[in-house]
């Protein structure tokens, strides 16, 4: 049993009536050295899950209520949520960081 590594499978010559596998081999081969980032620089994650985590907050919130009642509480929640989970992964206080939001939206 011979395993070929993922630069062999970007290689292969694939039957010219299976399209939609030569694109994926294509696109593949364009991205390979974005899918490998993680091994060459340590602040790349080897995993999306920073971005799931980023979207759970607003599914759990339309799971609870079923949504947002208004358009301006969605707008109002799309703007200040990722400032809070941006403040929360920088370190920072969120009440400063609201705060200086507030200050913003008097002026």
């Amino acid at each position: 049993k011979s395993e070929l590594s993922m630069a062999d499978l970007l290689q292969l010559k694939l039957p010219d009536k299976d399209n939609l596998a030569i694109r994926l081999q294509k696109n593949c081969a364009k991205l390979v050295a974005m899918y490998f980032a993680f091994l060459h620089y340590n602040n790349v994650p080897p995993g999306n899950n920073g971005s799931e985590r980023a979207i759970r907050n607003i599914k759990i919130k339309q799971k609870i209520s079923g949504g947002f009642r208004s358009a301006s509480g969605a707008g109002g929640f799309v703007i200040l949520r990722p400032a809070i989970d941006t403040t929360i992964k920088s370190g920072n206080h969120i009440f400063h960081a609201l705060s200086l939001i507030a200050k913003l939206a008097a002026e």
